[in-house]
């Protein structure tokens, strides 16, 4: 079970997330610059990550370590590996371009 000061947490996260997806939505709808939105969509997929390392820390701590003899270093190493991940790991699927078709030769 979640505790009350972590779901605060997480909710107040999400509910940032819900805001800069509607900001993103309002500058669509303004025509702003590609450039301004895709910075909002970077600070989006970096704001879900670390919800999603809140509750995989979470998960760890409350059911997959529970009544498992733990020292508090190694708890402490594997969280610090969980934060490594979120920061540095791999790239969602949806962020490789796809390619169709080989690019078109450049005519002259």
């Amino acid at each position: 079970m979640v505790t009350s000061s972590l779901q605060d947490d997480i909710n107040r996260r999400l509910r940032r997330i819900e805001g800069q997806v509607r900001g993103i939505q309002k500058m669509l709808d303004e025509g702003r610059e590609c450039e301004e939105m895709l910075t909002q969509t970077m600070a989006i997929r970096s704001a879900v990550d670390q919800v999603g390392a809140k509750l995989m820390e979470h998960h760890v701590d409350g059911c997959l370590l529970q009544g498992f003899d733990c020292q508090p270093d190694q708890l402490e190493r594997l969280r610090d590996s969980l934060k490594l991940w979120t920061k540095f790991g791999q790239p969602a699927p949806a962020m490789a371009l796809p390619y169709e078709s080989e690019p078109e030769p450049i005519r002259s």
